[in-house]
Protein backbone atom coordinates (compact mmCIF):
# COMPACT_ATOMS: atom_id res chain seq x y z
CA UNK A 1 0.00 0.00 0.00
CA UNK A 2 0.84 3.79 -0.17
CA UNK A 3 0.91 4.09 3.56
CA UNK A 4 4.21 5.14 5.97
CA UNK A 5 7.03 2.83 5.38
CA UNK A 6 8.03 3.15 8.63
CA UNK A 7 6.53 2.97 12.04
CA UNK A 8 7.74 4.95 15.11
CA UNK A 9 7.73 4.20 19.05
CA UNK A 10 8.03 7.05 21.82
CA UNK A 11 9.21 7.10 24.94
CA UNK A 12 9.87 9.51 27.52
CA UNK A 13 11.15 9.85 31.40
CA UNK A 14 12.18 12.25 33.82
CA UNK A 15 16.33 10.76 35.03
CA UNK A 16 17.03 11.48 39.23
CA UNK A 17 17.75 15.33 38.34
CA UNK A 18 13.97 16.11 36.70
CA UNK A 19 15.76 16.09 33.64
CA UNK A 20 13.35 14.92 30.60
CA UNK A 21 14.66 12.45 28.74
CA UNK A 22 13.00 11.17 25.23
CA UNK A 23 13.43 8.34 22.34
CA UNK A 24 12.63 7.63 19.60
CA UNK A 25 12.94 3.83 17.82
CA UNK A 26 12.34 3.97 14.15
CA UNK A 27 10.89 0.47 13.02
CA UNK A 28 9.92 -0.83 9.16
CA UNK A 29 6.54 -0.67 8.63
CA UNK A 30 4.96 -4.52 6.98
CA UNK A 31 2.24 -3.98 5.07
CA UNK A 32 -0.43 -6.06 6.35
CA UNK A 33 -2.86 -5.25 8.90
CA UNK A 34 -2.42 -7.37 12.35
CA UNK A 35 -4.71 -8.30 15.44
CA UNK A 36 -3.07 -8.20 18.62
CA UNK A 37 -0.64 -5.71 18.21
CA UNK A 38 -1.17 -3.24 20.59
CA UNK A 39 -1.87 -5.84 23.50
CA UNK A 40 1.62 -7.39 22.62
CA UNK A 41 3.61 -3.93 22.57
CA UNK A 42 2.29 -2.89 26.13
CA UNK A 43 2.44 -6.07 27.19
CA UNK A 44 6.30 -5.96 26.04
CA UNK A 45 7.28 -2.09 27.58
CA UNK A 46 5.45 -3.60 30.93
CA UNK A 47 7.88 -6.67 30.89
CA UNK A 48 10.80 -5.04 30.07
CA UNK A 49 10.14 -2.11 32.32
CA UNK A 50 9.91 -4.17 34.98
CA UNK A 51 13.35 -6.64 33.96
CA UNK A 52 15.09 -3.02 33.28
CA UNK A 53 14.28 -0.74 36.08
CA UNK A 54 15.32 2.71 35.88
CA UNK A 55 15.60 5.90 33.21
CA UNK A 56 18.45 4.77 31.97
CA UNK A 57 17.02 2.07 30.94
CA UNK A 58 14.19 2.90 28.95
CA UNK A 59 15.94 3.20 25.64
CA UNK A 60 16.87 -0.81 25.82
CA UNK A 61 13.71 -1.52 26.83
CA UNK A 62 12.61 0.38 23.78
CA UNK A 63 14.75 -1.67 21.47
CA UNK A 64 14.05 -5.08 23.18
CA UNK A 65 10.15 -4.08 22.75
CA UNK A 66 10.55 -3.27 19.08
CA UNK A 67 12.73 -6.06 18.33
CA UNK A 68 10.59 -8.26 19.91
CA UNK A 69 6.89 -6.99 18.12
CA UNK A 70 9.39 -7.21 14.80
CA UNK A 71 10.01 -10.42 15.01
CA UNK A 72 6.46 -11.57 15.91
CA UNK A 73 5.01 -9.50 12.84
CA UNK A 74 7.75 -10.80 10.26
CA UNK A 75 6.94 -14.37 11.61
CA UNK A 76 2.80 -14.17 11.39
CA UNK A 77 2.73 -12.23 8.01
CA UNK A 78 5.38 -15.14 6.52
CA UNK A 79 2.51 -17.29 7.75
CA UNK A 80 -0.42 -15.31 6.39
CA UNK A 81 -2.13 -15.35 9.18
CA UNK A 82 -3.69 -11.81 10.96
CA UNK A 83 -3.62 -13.66 14.18
CA UNK A 84 -0.12 -12.74 15.90
CA UNK A 85 2.27 -15.97 15.94
CA UNK A 86 3.64 -15.92 19.58
CA UNK A 87 3.52 -19.23 20.23
CA UNK A 88 5.85 -19.84 17.73
CA UNK A 89 7.94 -16.90 18.46
CA UNK A 90 8.97 -17.89 21.69
CA UNK A 91 12.53 -17.80 21.60
CA UNK A 92 12.26 -13.94 20.05
CA UNK A 93 10.20 -12.85 23.02
CA UNK A 94 12.38 -14.51 25.49
CA UNK A 95 15.72 -12.86 23.87
CA UNK A 96 15.22 -10.55 21.27
CA UNK A 97 17.83 -9.72 18.86
CA UNK A 98 18.02 -5.50 18.73
CA UNK A 99 19.14 -4.43 15.17
CA UNK A 100 17.38 -1.17 15.31
CA UNK A 101 18.80 1.40 18.21
CA UNK A 102 16.26 4.02 20.25
CA UNK A 103 17.54 7.85 19.31
CA UNK A 104 17.97 10.48 22.00
CA UNK A 105 15.49 13.16 21.02
CA UNK A 106 16.35 16.94 21.86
Amino acid sequence: GAGPQRVMMLASTRDDDGVLKQWRLRLPRLDQDFTGTGDLVAALLLAWSDRLPGAVNLPLVLEKAGATVQAVLQRTHASGRRELCLVQSQAELLEPQVRVRAEALQ
